[in-house]
């Protein structure tokens, strides 16, 4: 039987979600509690939207896979463990290693 690693070892994971009735634009836009912005991710069009710090999923990534559909990669991380920065560095370097998947899979 597996046991998990109790939540104080864990240092951060990741979130990935298909989507499939939405454009990754809807995460376009500024707002009082994100920053988006339009970004490349191996190739393909993404919206990368950058929260706060203190949040456990400070940045998040919508990677446009087909119109109308999209995946979205998060890394959750311990609240104030990594700057924005750098759970944004871990989720495009997830986010990467899943479309190269994809790609794979076809």
């Amino acid at each position: 039987m597996y046991t998990a690693p109790p939540q104080s070892d864990v240092e951060f994971g990741f979130i990935a979600t298909a989507v499939l009735d939405l454009d990754a634009t809807i995460y376009r836009g500024d707002t009082a509690q994100t920053k988006a912005t339009v970004v490349d991710v191996d190739g393909f069009p993404a919206v990368q939207e950058m929260g706060n710090p203190e949040n456990a999923s400070p940045c998040r990534l919508a990677i446009s896979t087909s119109p109308g559909q999209h995946l979205e990669v998060r890394a959750e991380t311990r609240p104030g463990e990594y700057s924005v920065e750098q759970a944004c560095d871990i989720t495009m370097k997830a986010a990467t290693f899943a479309v190269q998947t994809l790609q794979t899979l076809r």
